[in-house]
């Protein structure tokens, strides 16, 4: 999407997975992402992502496991550009490009042990995510 120089005010994010672990430290998760924002010319920006993302566990004799993994996936991006005060020109602006995730992190474990069957756990995740071109060229 084109820069339109806007400065951003307040938005949401809301975020989902389903998972499942495979067999020894490998797991694999669908998430689903959708972030909107107002800027401040009267219009709406909003991504929304739908990634698969593969997860390898280090199986450490600790309550601490660190993780990373990696996703691929659509992204849908937009700009509402609302009543534009009289332009007639349509500013609205929709793309669909090819994201991916880099994803590292550590789980702690909380009850039942180094090596429970269900453990309750606690996940941190430092997710850096790109989307491939977009209009206009810019990254």
């Amino acid at each position: 999407m084109a820069d339109d120089g806007g400065d951003s005010d307040n938005g949401f994010a809301i975020s989902g997975a389903v998972g499942k672990r495979f067999s020894g430290p490998f797991r694999g998760e669908f998430n689903v992402s959708y972030q909107e924002a107002e800027l401040g010319n009267n219009s709406d920006i909003y991504a929304l992502s739908l990634f698969a993302n593969g997860y390898y566990d280090f199986l450490i004799d600790s309550k601490l496991t660190p993780f990373v993994g990696l996703g691929l996936g659509p992204v849908f991006t937009g700009r509402d550009a609302g009543n534009n005060r009289g332009n007639r020109r349509n500013n609205d602006d929709e793309d669909t490009d090819l994201g991916f995730n880099f994803i590292g992190g550590c789980e702690l474990r909380l009850l039942g042990g180094t090596r429970p069957r269900r453990p309750v756990s606690v996940p941190q995740h430092l997710r850096l995510r790109r989307r491939g071109a977009c209009a206009g060229g810019r990254p």
